[in-house]
């Protein structure tokens, strides 16, 4: 059986975020395949980075009001073709 495939679509590179961080260790002490993308990429490199990993679990920080920029509705739109491919989508409003 292979690993589980995540992705992290979140502000991953503008500072440390607890969640982010949490999830990526919990990931990879299952023995999980996780990988991220920062939500201030343009939606294509995003988009490239779901066809590349083909997440099984769609992990999201800050997707309802992204900062710097990004697009909530092609965000969004993303999320909804990962989730028709199967993807299971957890939306996380950001850290306290």
């Amino acid at each position: 059986m292979r690993p589980l495939r995540s992705l992290m679509i979140g502000d991953t590179d503008h500072y440390l975020s607890p969640y982010i961080f949490g999830v990526g260790q919990a990931m990879a002490r299952l023995g999980h395949w996780h990988s991220s993308v920062s939500i201030r990429q343009p939606p294509g490199v995003i988009e490239q980075r779901i066809a590349d990993v083909r997440p099984d679990v769609l992990w999201t920080h800050m997707l309802l009001w992204p900062p710097g920029g990004a697009s909530r509705d092609a965000l969004l739109d993303l999320v909804v073709a990962a989730a028709r491919a199967g993807a299971r989508v957890v939306i996380h409003d950001g850290d306290c």
